[in-house]
């Protein structure tokens, strides 16, 4: 579960040719709960503050005012050796650039996210990205690299990513921004998919009408405030 608790995020930009400094507020008392297993989406136009909120969750960015738990733990507060630590352990990443390592394979790109926790044999963790990239609809092409393979089996490969160690939350930075609409069908129908199967806690960021569609529910924000 993942409880937002009155998060304030500023930002300052600071203009040293006018010697000036502009505040931006992102996020101004931003509270709401994601309760487990959720397919939930932030919509709302650019700069609205949805991607920010992401960011928070995903241990990437520490609030101003506020505290986020995951899991019942505050994670707003931590070292930034502790979150490192909480995005390897309980957060997935699925973003529309793919973020896949060109020199490895879709096999080695998986592994890589279960190398990182480094609590699994060598056997394993080859096994569990095998496992995983066949359930999103890529056996066979283990061995592929990036460019050897389309956007849509791209960003299949960012979602088994994020699968793979069982995180507690995924989070998805406009996944479908890259693809084209047949594709973009395709991947949002299998996270719900995975969603469901895995019961994996999903949270968008989006201004697509069709992901908005399928997610079960939407929190609208403006202007780094959540409107309904």
């Amino acid at each position: 579960m993942v409880e937002i608790e009155h998060i304030t995020k500023i930002y300052k930009l600071d203009d040293k040719e006018r010697k000036k400094s502009a505040i931006t507020k992102a996020l101004d008392d931003v509270s709401t709960v994601i309760h487990d297993g959720e397919f939930t989406a932030f919509s709302g136009p650019s700069g609205s503050g949805k991607t920010t909120i992401l960011n928070l969750i995903g241990c990437l960015d520490s609030p101003n005012e506020g505290k986020i738990l995951l899991d019942g733990q505050d994670i707003s507060s931590l070292s930034l050796k502790e979150k490192t630590e909480i995005r390897k352990q309980k957060i997935g990443f699925i973003f529309q650039s793919y973020n896949l390592i060109p020199v490895l394979t879709a096999q080695e790109n998986v592994e890589l996210a279960l190398n990182l926790i480094g609590t699994y044999s060598k056997e394993q963790t080859a096994q569990m990205a095998h496992d995983i990239l066949s359930e999103v609809g890529l056996d066979g092409l283990q061995n592929r690299k990036p460019h050897q393979l389309s956007g849509g089996q791209q960003q299949r490969v960012s979602i088994a990513r994020a699968l793979v160690k069982n995180p507690s939350v995924i989070l998805a930075d406009e996944p479908t921004a890259n693809l084209d609409s047949v594709n973009a069908v395709k991947i949002i129908e299998l996270m719900q998919e995975m969603n469901v199967s895995h019961n994996t806690t999903f949270i968008f960021s989006t201004h697509d009408r069709m992901v908005m569609d399928h997610c079960r529910r939407l929190i609208h924000i403006k202007d780094g405030r959540l409107t309904d």
